[in-house]
């Protein structure tokens, strides 16, 4: 099925012509990753997809994942359920885990479950000199009320740094292994947003906003892009 029959109701969108050309790294395809993916891939953008786990049926409660899944890979299984709803989509799903010698991307979406690979994902991206005006870093974290979202560009990469935490630092509470379907389907929908406004802001200079912080708390309801500091 081509694009046009599944995306139709897409294709009218001011930001479609742009997100239907853009290939996207997301390193992680648990909770935040699958749903991220889902999401983006119904913008019509191409996806590569690393994850060296497979589900188990502890990751049914979270993440986009079927009971038939369980014992596959992650990165496999995504993409097996993703071509389910974006068809003609084009998924390279590496069922390895993210190293030095892994690719990088233009556009990189981070949402691993430990801060090691957050650190080295975002290392990689930063040392490339990109030529792609579209060039953005996106790290998601989740836990089990709070979604924390990074949109990061080289302009403001150190102020991202001092965010990477050791694990052995980083609150428990924000860790991809705790979550809810719920929580992780929002926070796919805020990055993939957040992927499109950026898009179109460099294309078209629209006023779509790209804060480069934002944490929701589901409990409260409320939105912050207050870092504090």
């Amino acid at each position: 099925m081509s694009k046009e029959k599944y995306l139709e109701r897409c294709m009218g969108a001011v930001w479609f012509p742009y997100t239907s050309q853009q290939e996207v790294l997301i390193v992680g395809a648990g909770g935040l990753g699958s749903f991220i993916a889902l999401a983006i891939s119904r913008l019509g953008s191409a996806l590569i997809i690393f994850d060296s786990d497979s589900y188990d049926y502890t990751n049914l409660t979270g993440q986009l994942a079927k009971i038939e899944d369980v014992g596959i890979n992650k990165a496999v299984a995504i993409k097996k359920s993703l071509l389910g709803f974006s068809p003609d989509c084009k998924i390279n799903a590496i069922g390895e885990m993210y190293d030095s010698n892994s690719m990088t991307c233009p556009i990189t979406i981070a949402a691993p479950d430990n801060n090691a690979t957050r650190k080295l994902v975002f290392e990689k991206w930063m040392a490339q000199n990109w030529e792609n005006p579209y060039a953005i870093f996106l790290d998601g974290r989740l836990g089990w009320d709070l979604i924390e979202i990074f949109c990061v560009t080289k302009d403001n990469a150190e102020d991202y740094r001092r965010t990477l935490l050791d694990d052995s630092e980083y609150d428990d509470g924000m860790c991809t292994t705790k979550q809810t379907t719920y929580a992780a389907q929002i926070a796919g929908g805020m990055i993939a947003n957040y992927f499109k406004n950026y898009i179109l802001q460099v294309e078209a200079s629209t006023i779509f906003d790209v804060p480069f912080y934002t944490s929701y708390n589901l409990s409260t309801m409320e939105i912050s892009h207050d870092l504090g500091y």
